[in-house]
């Protein structure tokens, strides 16, 4: 299998399961935190259960793209309706304790990359975005959500092009919005020990600096 497989595979299907870290830890904060017991199987049984196997194992290798393709529209359907559902029961603490749990994932993210390569002093806030972009789905490889339309040494201003994650939410009457509040959450969490700020200038402008 590894034949047909290039590494922007892993790279996607390695963003594929981050999504799907998303996921689980709503799924878990509602059957611990809410006793809502059955929440991970409904899930389950509406868009399918992931295969968390290694990709060589699983993936068809007569359909890569497609395979692909199926495992990021699953993951995101599950995050849209997953945090839509639960939104209809508790308007109250549960955004604000799911940002705590994602900026959590985040600097365990951040983490997991410094024992890997090593801390590094050096670093330039476009590797950082690149660190970044390697984590989170912004759709397939083909969409170019975001790209960096200004970069210095000390900050980088990152424009969305398109929003692949709205038409998830849409179909369920869900507000996307409260997706990009919780990714928020992981890219701060991310970014804690490099001390970089991340701000958005505008609905899509963000910005980087040291």
């Amino acid at each position: 299998m590894s034949a047909f497989l290039g590494p922007i595979h892993y790279w996607l299907y390695n963003k594929i399961l981050l999504q799907q870290e998303f996921v689980d830890s709503i799924t878990d904060y509602a059957e611990n935190k809410l006793g809502n017991t059955d929440f991970k199987k409904t899930l389950d049984e509406k868009y399918g259960e992931m295969d968390l196997r290694p990709l060589g194992e699983i993936i068809n290798p007569s359909d890569i793209h497609g395979w692909l393709q199926e495992r990021v529209q699953m993951v995101e359907k599950k995050f849209a309706y997953s945090i839509t559902e639960l939104l209809k029961k508790d308007q109250g603490t549960l955004l604000a304790d799911l940002e705590e749990i994602y900026y959590q994932i985040g600097k365990k993210k951040r983490a997991e990359v410094n024992e890997k390569y090593g801390t590094n002093d050096s670093y330039q806030i476009e590797e950082i975005y690149k660190e970044l972009q390697d984590l989170l789905l912004d759709g397939m490889p083909c969409d170019h959500a975001t790209s960096i339309s200004e970069s210095t040494n000390d900050y980088i201003l990152i424009i969305r092009h398109t929003c692949v994650h709205h038409e998830y939410w849409d179909a369920i009457g869900g507000d996307v919005s409260k997706y990009y509040q919780l990714r928020d959450a992981f890219t701060k969490g991310y970014l804690e020990e490099l001390n970089i700020s991340y701000e958005q200038i505008d609905e899509d402008t963000f910005k980087l600096s040291k």
